[in-house]
This record gives structure tokens, sequence and C-alpha cells, in this order.
């Protein structure tokens, strides 16, 4: 067994990047896509679900406890605000360049590139 003792601080900063805001993300887009009729209903429409395995991977933690998922994100606000935030950054970043056009697909393949390299850095994948 390998055990990792971290400060409440740094314990706060470290999950609200990696379980928290994405909690409140999986919800946000469940509930972008679920007031979207026309597509909710195509979709059960279709003999086959459109609906992807990406998406039900992302909204998986949309359907968890409300009353334990409001404590935690009470308790660790401040830096889910920051997580958010820079999400919210990277966000804009890809609209502004999809709305620019110009650059966009040299600036697409570097930036999956760069995703595909993160995640593995995120899983202790080496390279």
């Amino acid at each position: 067994m390998k055990i990792l003792f971290l400060d409440a601080e740094s314990h706060d900063y470290i999950v609200s990047y990696l379980s928290h805001a994405p909690h409140i993300l999986s919800s946000i887009l469940a509930t972008i896509i679920g007031k979207k009729e026309f597509i909710i209903n195509k979709n059960l429409e279709a003999p086959i679900p459109i609906l992807g395995g990406g998406l039900k991977d992302m909204i998986r933690i949309a359907g968890s406890n409300p009353k334990m998922w409001y404590d935690i994100i009470i308790t660790n606000k401040e830096n889910i605000i920051l997580a958010l935030k820079d999400y919210q950054k990277e966000l804009n970043k890809m609209i502004e360049m999809l709305e620019k056009n110009e650059g966009f697909e040299e600036f697409w393949f570097d930036w999956q590139e760069q995703s595909k390299i993160y995640r593995d850095k995120i899983y202790g994948n080496k390279k």
C-alpha cells in the first residue's frame, strides 16, 4: 500500500481540478443537452441511439447524490471557482479559434496532440 499525505489546502486545490469541477462540468453538459428537445427526441427515435460512448462517460456522474455534492462544493468553492475559470478560459480559446477560422487547422492538431500528452501525463503514462 502507498499513502499520500497532503495538507488540507493542497488536497482541496487538487480535488477541485480532478473531481469537483469535473463533476459540475458533467452536470452542465447533461443540462445543456437535456434542454435540447429536438436532439433528445431524435436520439430516442433512432433505431440505434445516436448517443456516443464519450458522452455517456462524460455525463455519468451528473446523476450523483446532489446533497453530498452540495456539501462538497460549498466547502471547497474558492478552489472550484478557480478550476471552472481555467476551464472557461480554455473553452473561450476554442470558441475564439473556431470563430476566427484562420489558422484553426494548425491550432487544432497542435492542441489535440498536446491534449493527448497531458492525458498521458495525468494517468502517469510514460513515453
